[in-house]
């Protein structure tokens, strides 16, 4: 910007002038020299960094003053050693920084963008991770040149863009690769800081985590003009996870001494150690996929199968019939959905499935179960790209299932009201499950079962299970 240009050269003047009374003692020519070399020196470092924030001028919870959010939120948090980062909420969050009064057209044809990420211990990779924009909005979309976010996992990166066919860009390491830091006899992959960095050099894009390079954009179709940092943190998952970035910085040029691997930040669980692994030599090569297709077509299906299995009765409280049965109907049926974007975005749904009709009410006794009625619902799905999914592997990672189901009881004493009952589910968990036998279903009244719906209504306690699955 044209204001920091100014502050720069009055940065200059000044440094010349308190200098001025020890070269007046110079000879002139030698003075002019000293002068050209110190003008050059200020030049270089005044322009070298253009925005840089550690959070050390922040306060304790409150949203940082150089940033602002896009979605979701973040907050200041200290640590052990009394350093500050931004830690990320729950879902999905991205935030731009504000670089000498503005949040956009701030970059130049050459900058470096690097700050340090905290990958939190997990039992898979796909339950955190970063996501880097370099324009406004969601994804880039000029016609037909497009581009999803790049998103950065602790054992890989992925995008894709258009220019216009479609160009995929997907890289995973092995488990056991160091960068990855799993261990093997916990099964876990343990909390580590990794230092990410972004080139852009007049159309070449590069990614480097630990200044080993991820991935080379040889041709990138548009001009970058800002940057978001984005963090996903799973809802639905058995911990709360930390997730943070630290010591964010944006240069000018393109660095040539980059700075040691990771940035001296202690993990959230330590008192001042770094996790540093300057020893990792992992050469894996990026791995570019060119698909030709045109920009608004897309050929990644799936087939899925869902249904209701067992209808199963754990407390009985039927004061009307006079007997221990419950008489259970359900006119309107189940439902089950797909959806996205952290169970926000609808991609399909279907209602009315397995009803019961009143006048064929299931009579199950307290302790017994009765199958449920009706054949399994097939749903065919097109995983549009333009949610962001290359493959179906990484759809499956991403993608929620919501499930109800209404049930009544015929006698209305027994149920106050019509009780409906809902559940949303990871796909990564429900398609890790297997179909319930009723003895399963039973055993599991006092657990929480994945592909259970469990009802509970006044002194009645009944568990419906079902059933999903890809059809290969």
């Amino acid at each position: 910007a044209i204001s920091c240009y100014i502050c720069d050269m009055l940065l200059i003047a000044c440094i010349l002038s308190l200098t001025s009374n020890c070269l007046n003692l110079i000879r002139p020519k030698m003075k002019f020299k000293i002068t050209l070399i110190l003008f050059l020196f200020c030049l270089n470092f005044s322009f070298a960094q253009i925005f840089e924030d550690n959070f050390s001028r922040d306060s304790i919870g409150e949203f940082p003053a150089n940033w602002k959010a896009l979605r979701g939120y973040a907050q200041v948090t200290p640590i052990a050693s009394g350093e500050k980062l931004l830690q990320f909420t729950e879902g999905q969050n991205y935030i731009k920084p504000i670089v000498e009064g503005l949040t956009d057209n701030y970059l130049d044809d050459k900058f470096t963008l690097e700050f340090d990420a905290f990958f939190d211990e997990t039992h898979t990779t796909r339950n955190q991770y970063y996501t880097l924009r370099l324009w406004d909005g969601h994804n880039y979309n000029n016609g037909e040149i497009r581009m999803n976010p790049i998103t950065i996992y602790r054992d890989g990166v992925w995008t894709s863009y258009f220019n216009p066919k479609k160009v995929t860009i997907q890289k995973r390491r092995d488990k056991l690769d160091p960068k990855n830091n799993f261990n093997q006899d916990t099964g876990n992959y343990e909390y580590k800081w990794h230092h990410l960095k972004l080139e852009y050099n007049q159309g070449v894009l590069k990614l480097f985590l630990d200044d080993q390079r991820e991935f080379i954009i040889n041709d990138l179709p548009f001009k970058p003009t800002m940057f978001s940092i984005g963090a996903y943190e799973a809802t639905n998952a058995k911990k709360n996870y930390f997730t943070a970035i630290a010591n964010v910085k944006l240069h000018d040029r393109i660095l040539e001494n980059p700075p040691p691997v990771i940035a001296d930040v202690p993990s959230p669980n330590d008192s001042g150690s770094s996790t540093n692994d300057p020893g990792d030599t992992s050469t894996n090569d990026d791995i570019i996929i060119n698909e030709e297709t045109d920009a608004n077509v897309t050929n990644s299906t799936a087939k899925y199968r869902f249904k209701f299995d067992w209808l199963v009765v754990y407390e009985a409280n039927d004061g009307g019939l006079g007997n221990s049965n419950l008489e259970l109907y359900g006119d309107f049926g189940g439902s089950y959905g797909i959806y996205v974007n952290q169970g926000n975005t609808r991609i399909m749904d279907y209602n009315g499935l397995q009803r019961i009709h009143k006048t064929n009410a299931k009579s199950v006794s307290k302790n017994d179960g009765t199958l449920m009625p009706g054949s399994a619902h097939i749903s065919d799905l097109i995983i549009a790209d333009s949610y962001g999914y290359p493959d179906l592997e990484y759809f499956e990672e991403h993608a929620f299932l919501k499930v109800s189901y209404t049930l009544k009881e015929r006698d209305p004493t027994s149920f106050d009201e019509v009780f409906l009952e809902s559940k949303t589910i990871p796909f990564r968990d429900i398609l890790n499950s297997r179909t319930l036998t009723k003895q399963e279903v039973l055993e599991a009244r006092n657990q929480d079962i994945t592909n259970i719906l469990y009802f509970h209504e006044g002194g009645n306690r009944m568990g419906l299970s079902f059933t999903f699955e890809r059809i290969d």
